[in-house]
């Protein structure tokens, strides 16, 4: 019994080591209860700044505009980029605008909880190199939230970078869920230890 018991301990760590690893949301709107992420990036033009993300330890985020006239611009209630064009909101990326992120680890994104979608609007992500990702708002999960899931997640590379822009209208964002992949050594550790307690015990007559 107690052997089952260890196992099924063993095989929980195992299965920790070799899935998403831990996930959170990173907040990039403003917070009247404190600190968020967002606001850690108010003000970044187009140099690289980073930042610890605020919401969960142990991820670096690297942050930038496209263009030194534009601006991060983090509120209560939204986040959005400064800039020169004309009629730009300043609640919202506006036609012309990008944010550029890169993570220090592997990781997915989940989720992405934009503001101020409406139909006809269009955002879109690029991921490197790879053919752009573009969200109609006919494709959002929820509307009525402005929110959309990925079923599988979207995966980005340590250090790849990514581009986030309206191709057309002024959409904000809130926020977006990023679950952390474990690098393949520390799961492979796990999976080892795991087989190491369990053989020992075997050998001890411990059951």
């Amino acid at each position: 019994m107690k052997q089952c018991t260890i196992a099924a301990a063993i095989m929980g760590l195992v299965l920790l080591g070799t899935g998403n690893g831990w996930s959170d949301t990173i907040v990039f709107e403003g917070s009247p209860a404190g600190i968020t992420t967002g606001e850690l990036l108010e003000g970044v033009a187009d140099s690289w700044a980073t930042n610890q993300v605020y919401e969960f330890a142990g991820l670096e985020l690297r942050a930038k505009t496209g263009d030194a006239s534009q601006t991060l611009n983090a509120n209560i209630g939204y986040f959005g980029i400064n800039s020169s064009l004309s009629g730009e909101r300043e609640d919202a990326f506006d036609v012309g605008e990008a944010m550029f992120l890169s993570f220090g680890k592997d990781v997915r994104i989940t989720r992405i909880d934009f503001n101020l979608f409406d139909a006809g609007e269009t955002f879109e992500i690029r991921v490197g190199g790879d053919d752009p990702l573009l969200i109609g708002f006919g494709d959002l999960s929820n509307q009525a939230s402005d929110y959309l899931d990925f079923s599988k997640g979207l995966f980005i590379a340590k250090d790849t970078e990514v581009a986030f822009s309206a191709t057309a209208g002024s959409i904000g964002l809130d926020s977006i869920d990023v679950a952390v992949i474990p690098e393949p050594t520390v799961a492979g550790f796990i999976v080892v230890a795991g087989m190491g307690v369990l053989a020992a015990r075997r050998l001890l007559g411990v059951v």
